[in-house]
């Protein structure tokens, strides 16, 4: 009975003394005036958690948590533990613990380190970590559901440009602020944080909305922290071994004072989720250049499509090159004219070789004709270097010429289809033309060279202007597509619905000086056996009349297909195949013809299953006038054995443009049957004795396959 006395007692005096003093069950009316709630009268209990109160809510508002009420929603605890209450208790009297700890959450306010500043370690122990709020609030959730995950199933992300410019806006900013409870700021204060994140630090809003940690947003922006400082890079923490720091790119060696308490988790969260918002940009600001980029290892890449497990993967014995496709918001470099919707696909090429002297040596040949912009030679988009790998981009094509004639067994022979066939084979001519004939200087070989302004070369000497050469024209490097960009929509208006033909791979194109064009060894030619010319056998040195016999080889298959369809021509590789000595079979276009008693030089002549299947396709039914005059073209100017009788891309060019011009105002030139009449033809044509005139006998050691021709 006596302790209640007493207890009654010092609540009588504590609640007397305490009258004219505000708490926390009072709230305020006015400026300084408080009005009293309904239950003025305080238990020895609640005295207590009173005095500890101000300890545990009383923070400024630009700190993570300002107050008692959003330490609940967002399920944050601060116990009283017995550490908590001893170091109180060390700290003096009850007011001076309010001064330690208001002191203290101003100090995190501003963003600074108390555990390295002198004389401030036993109040470090009161600053807390930020921890997650709003955890599913509305513009977390759209940023969540507007990811895109590449690589495809890796769990990496990345937020496309547009769709952050639409979620950022200043409206949902604010909205989103709101549910903060950022202490008691003025709407037009907050209208001004919005629209300052709006400006300057989107992409950082969305990084920490991701996160949880939305509502430390203004402590960055009071640090002068915004969109220009990311990504933020790591480094390590010079006082706590093993602990890791995030500094601005602006200031790599200067951590970020506002994220100095962040938990080491968070850290780690914060350098690995920011590049959901930093997925590069494929943009090509200086026209008439091909754009070079250097991708961080951290990077994401905006592909929304990617081919690279697919079963369409082309393998080469120096790339690899599969299908992508670059989100619209984050690409500049190839769009498409076409009434489809979806972005245009792409052709990434993967180059096997991580040497900058390999890539250099790809490029360089694109970049000579880049300027040109030629309808029918593959256009080089971009390149770039990513973890160590060198990776090329090109408009992508569906298929090659050889699965395009499988596509199409039994072609129309109707005037649009053959006039389209003469057109695209004057195309390939054109477009090799202009790599025969460009000329370039030595200064082009260097990476990031600009090209003269008036693309004059006169200040060179003409000895040092180099010429170029594909080095392996075959069906399978020439591309077909359909897709129809601003550069086909203006030339190539003429059956723009069957697609076009593109030259394409110039791995083994090379320039060479005008002194020794003709003096490349064969040897160091990489190109594909079936289409190499004779002087490849002969081991001799070789031009660019190399490309016309390729070339006139392409030709013959493709008046095959015309002619007799796919399934023919099919067949056509074995019916020419010839076993040697050593029972390896060929299937190229040329014998070397050689003798046992070294009575003469070995020579090259043009196999003469090849020349019966030339016979053959002059009897067909659909052998019109054009037919025929095609056929003549191929076996006596770009079949010729003897290099030096071939004809050039310019001649050739013009006889193609003739053919078109009269195929336009005959169409029965074009598809009317028509009996062949034979030409007598030179000798040059059929037989090339580099080192010997002595005639040449039968082909000795060579036998024909037994196939049938047709």
């Amino acid at each position: 009975m006596t302790r209640n006395c007493l207890q009654q007692a010092w609540d009588f005096f504590w609640n007397r003394s305490m009258a004219n003093q505000p708490t926390s069950r009072d709230f305020p009316k006015g400026d300084g005036v408080f009005v009293r709630s309904k239950k003025p009268c305080l238990t020895r209990n609640e005295r207590d958690d009173e005095s500890r109160r101000p300890l545990l809510t009383k923070n400024p508002p630009n700190s993570p948590r300002h107050s008692q009420d959003n330490i609940f929603k967002s399920r944050l605890h601060f116990p009283s533990t017995p550490t908590l209450l001893k170091a109180q208790s060390k700290e003096g009297s009850s007011g001076g613990s309010q001064e330690s700890a208001t002191a203290i959450n101003a100090e995190q306010s501003n963003g600074t380190v108390s555990s390295s500043t002198p004389g401030t370690a036993k109040s470090s122990k009161f600053l807390h970590a930020p921890q997650r709020s709003n955890s599913g609030s509305v513009l977390q959730t759209a940023l969540f559901k507007a990811r895109h995950e590449w690589p495809p199933r890796m769990n990496s992300f990345f937020i496309p440009n547009d769709e952050l410019g639409r979620l950022l806006h200043v409206d949902a900013i604010m909205d989103e602020l709101d549910t903060y409870q950022l202490g008691s700021r003025a709407a037009q204060e907050s209208h001004r944080l919005a629209q300052n994140i709006s400006n300057k630090a989107p992409r950082l809003f969305a990084i920490l909305v991701c996160l949880g940690f939305g509502d430390c947003i203004p402590q960055f922006m009071d640090e002068g922290i915004d969109d220009d400082d990311l990504p933020f890079a790591r480094t390590d923490d010079t006082k706590v071994p093993g602990r890791w720091q995030l500094c601005s790119k602006l200031r790599p060696n200067k951590p970020i004072r506002c994220m100095a308490n962040w938990k080491q988790p968070s850290i780690i969260s914060f350098d690995r989720e920011q590049w959901y918002v930093l997925a590069h940009i494929f943009d090509n600001n200086e026209e008439g250049r091909i754009p070079h980029y250097d991708i961080g290892n951290n990077c994401i890449l905006p592909f929304v499509k990617d081919e690279e497990q697919g079963d369409q993967v082309k393998q080469g014995g120096f790339s690899t090159v599969w299908e992508i496709v670059i989100h619209p918001a984050h690409q500049k470099l190839h769009c498409s004219t076409s009434s489809e919707k979806s972005p245009p696909s792409m052709a990434l090429k993967r180059l096997h070789s991580a040497t900058e002297e390999d890539f250099l040596s790809e490029v360089d040949m694109f970049k000579a004709f880049t300027a040109h912009d030629h309808p029918h030679l593959v256009r080089l988009l971009a390149t770039y270097r990513y973890r160590n790998r060198y990776y090329l981009l090109f408009p992508f094509a569906k298929l090659n010429l050889r699965k395009y004639w499988e596509s199409k067994p039994l072609p129309d022979f109707t005037e649009s289809m053959i006039l389209w066939s003469l057109h695209q084979c004057k195309a390939i001519a054109s477009g090799l033309h202009l790599i025969h004939t460009r000329q370039t200087t030595q200064c082009l070989a260097y990476w990031g060279k600009a090209l003269p302004r008036n693309g004059s070369h006169a200040s060179v000497d003409d000895a040092e202007r180099k010429f170029g050469r594909h080095g392996d024209i075959k069906p399978e490097n020439i591309l077909w597509s359909i897709e129809i960009d601003e550069i086909h929509a203006n030339r190539c208006k003429c059956f723009l619905e069957r697609g076009y033909l593109l030259i394409a791979d110039f791995g083994l194109m090379e320039f060479h000086q005008r002194l020794t064009r003709s003096k490349v060894l064969a040897q160091k030619i990489g190109g594909s056996q079936t289409y190499e010319p004779p002087e490849m056998g002969l081991k001799k040195e070789i031009s660019r009349a190399y490309d016309i016999w390729s070339l006139g080889c392409l030709y013959l298959e493709f008046i095959t297909w015309m002619v007799l369809g796919w399934e023919k021509l099919s067949g056509f590789s074995k019916a020419r195949g010839m076993t040697g000595a050593s029972d390896v079979t060929d299937d190229t276009f040329y014998t070397i013809v050689q003798d046992a008693h070294g009575r003469f030089a070995p020579h090259g002549i043009l196999r003469e299953s090849v020349r019966k299947w030339i016979r053959v396709l002059h009897e067909q039914p659909r052998s019109s006038l054009f037919i025929h005059d095609f056929l003549d073209l191929v076996e006596d100017k770009l079949l010729a054995v003897d290099p030096s009788t071939r004809i050039a891309c310019g001649p050739l060019n013009v006889e193609l443009r003739r053919m078109v011009e009269r195929g336009k105002k005959e169409p029965t030139y074009l598809t009317e049957a028509h009996s062949y009449i034979a030409k007598l033809r030179k000798s040059s044509t059929r037989r090339f004795v580099p080192d010997s005139s002595s005639s040449a006998p039968s082909s000795s050691g060579l036998k024909r396959s037994t196939t049938a021709i047709l």
